[in-house]
């Protein structure tokens, strides 16, 4: 059932997912879909040993304490670590967690760094017309860097704010040699 929910695991409340985790409790997950929708926020905070699930202005609000503010609009380089060598320029082409898959595969060919919170399975057929990979998220073994690994192609991930940083159609530098990213003018 767990992974029947997958995703929607994150959209789900504190009581859902104790009700899922005891008694396995199905949510409809009509309803999960709808809450994803609307961008439900969360936050799962671990301090001292114990972990707490906030949502909505409670998790904005901690999220703001933990993690400092950067211009966004200013910033035009991030780093990361190295899943594989290589300098690559483009134009990025940015995916966001339920992006349809039919419409990216329009945008890669065109713009072909792909600029992902994370990588899955299913983004292969956009991950194979990458000429280069930026990820939010990620580390040595996470899908990003396991396919770039095995397809040879360049990227730098963990780097947290690059789906933030990056539109579609900017012209960036990937330089996974020194990890980092950067928008050229």
């Amino acid at each position: 059932r767990l992974e029947y929910h997958g995703p929607l695991l994150n959209f789900m409340s504190e009581e859902e997912l104790e009700a899922l985790a005891s008694d396995w409790t199905v949510i409809p997950e009509d309803a999960l879909v709808q809450r994803m929708k609307q961008g439900r926020e969360f936050l799962i905070w671990h301090n001292n040993g114990k972990f707490s699930l906030l949502l909505g202005s409670d998790a904005r609000k901690k999220f703001k304490q933990l993690v400092p503010t950067i211009n966004h609009v200013a910033t035009t380089e991030v780093t990361g670590l190295t899943a594989v060598l290589g300098k690559v320029q483009g134009r990025a082409c940015v995916y966001n967690w339920g992006d349809d898959i039919t419409e990216k595969m329009k945008v890669i060919k065109k713009y072909p760094i792909l600029v992902a919170g994370q990588t899955r399975p299913s983004m292969m057929p956009i991950i194979r017309q990458a000429k280069g990979i930026v990820t939010d998220e990620g580390g040595v073994t996470s899908h990003a860097a396991i396919v770039s690994r095995e397809l040879g192609i360049p990227a730098v991930i963990g780097t947290t704010y690059a789906t933030k940083i990056f539109k579609d159609g900017d012209m960036v530098e990937l330089d996974a040699d020194n990890g980092t990213v950067r928008k050229l003018s």
